[in-house]
């Protein structure tokens, strides 16, 4: 059985990408005619628990960093040391 749109296979819609943002475009000439002013607004809907695991798992890193012993820097990154 073939589904047409967003579906994901059992026939029931997917849910829409939620942090796409919204964005708002406009252009207007000043009042004395001699710039264009152009505002370009991007406003973000990111859901509660998106950012609430992203703040546990950087809680979770923390602590692995801290739990490093004493004197000690908590090994990262590659064998030459670098972190990126």
């Amino acid at each position: 059985m073939q589904t047409s749109g967003n579906t994901n296979g059992t026939g029931k819609q997917k849910r829409d990408l939620a942090r796409k943002p919204a964005r708002e475009f406009s252009a207007n000439l000043s009042k004395d005619g001699k710039y264009w002013l152009l505002r370009d607004t991007t406003t973000w809907f990111i859901p509660v628990n998106y950012l609430e695991a992203i703040r546990k798992s950087h809680s979770e890193k923390r602590a692995a960093v801290s739990g490093a012993p004493s004197g000690e820097a908590p090994a990262v990154g590659g064998s030459d040391g670098r972190t990126h």
